[in-house]
């Protein structure tokens, strides 16, 4: 069962969908938001429904600026409050009475795949976490001169105090946008479908703050001690494999997975087995520690 809920405290109002297994006992509970540029109701709601499915709550997110919440400028991302916009949504699980506040975890593909890379290795309340071909670091090549121009003409604006420009977020091959590759466009356009509040761009500020974004760099000093299970595409060019592998070979509890195609090709054919892993790896962390913590209160076992 889904619920519209609002999260309004510690910031703008948050626009959240909340999957509840059936009946009234508590549950673990995952936190999740959107890809790059995306709204809660692109691809999250197959892993929402699944996840409640096995008996684990799911809320999903729109950031701040994003879909349904408040906040302004819109369509701007900024890792650290969209980190803190999925902080917001732990803590409303925490306060949750059909939620065991013990049992939390968090998941999210691609830009929010980085960002549960930054929640697991920071925040105590989270017990496991799923990335999904995360964003570990911006790309090693130099933007294509209309993006650069873009960049430079962008922050003479914002030195002018002039709102930041948008730029598309996905785009035809050779078109001005931010993704061209990995048939970004019509995946996007597929997705959107059901999800009125979404807008194909971003500001242009979003790819400045992009380019110093290195979740790993922002885990504690002593890394991600939760159990982790990243899944990755061979073939994947705007979040490529060999560097989320590169950037986690210290993580100790860490589970890896790949399948054949591009980073979106993920999330077509593979959905199934995706979801999947992603549900396993909960039930396996978090609903089994649930359970046991259960039988201990009432003195079974």
């Amino acid at each position: 069962m889904v619920h519209a809920v609002s999260i309004v405290e510690g910031g703008p109002r948050l626009a959240a969908d909340l999957y509840l297994p059936s009946g009234s006992s508590t549950a673990p509970a995952v936190v999740t938001g959107s890809g790059f540029g995306g709204v809660k109701e692109m691809l999250l709601p197959h892993f929402g429904r699944a996840l409640a499915e096995a008996g684990i709550a799911t809320l999903a997110v729109d950031y701040a600026g994003f879909g349904g919440s408040e906040g302004t400028p819109r369509q701007d991302i900024d890792p650290r409050a969209q980190i803190r916009d999925l902080r917001r949504g732990l803590d409303y699980l925490s306060r949750h009475p059909r939620v065991d506040a013990q049992q939390l975890g968090v998941f999210g593909p691609s830009m929010c795949g980085a960002h549960t890379l930054v929640i697991a290795g920071t925040d105590p309340r989270v017990r496991a976490a799923v990335s999904l071909v995360p964003f570990v670091e911006p790309p090693k090549a130099p933007p294509s001169p209309r993006i650069a121009l873009s960049l430079v003409q962008d922050v003479l604006r914002r030195a002018l105090r002039r709102p930041s420009r948008l730029i598309a977020a996905a785009g035809k091959s050779g078109s001005h946008a931010v993704m061209t590759s990995d048939d970004a466009l019509s995946w996007i356009e597929a997705m959107a479908a059901g999800a009125p509040d979404f807008r194909n761009e971003v500001t242009v500020r979003s790819l400045v703050r992009l380019a110093s974004y290195r979740p790993m760099r922002w885990v504690g000093p002593y890394g991600i001690q939760v159990p982790l299970r990243t899944i990755l595409s061979t073939s994947d060019s705007i979040t490529p494999a060999t560097l989320a592998r590169q950037h986690l070979r210290s993580v100790e509890h860490h589970d890896v997975a790949e399948f054949p195609g591009t980073h979106f090709e993920l999330f077509g054919e593979h959905l199934p087995e995706v979801i999947r892993l992603t549900v396993d790896w909960f039930k396996t962390h978090l609903a089994a520690a649930s359970s046991d913590a259960d039988r201990t209160l009432r003195g079974v076992g």
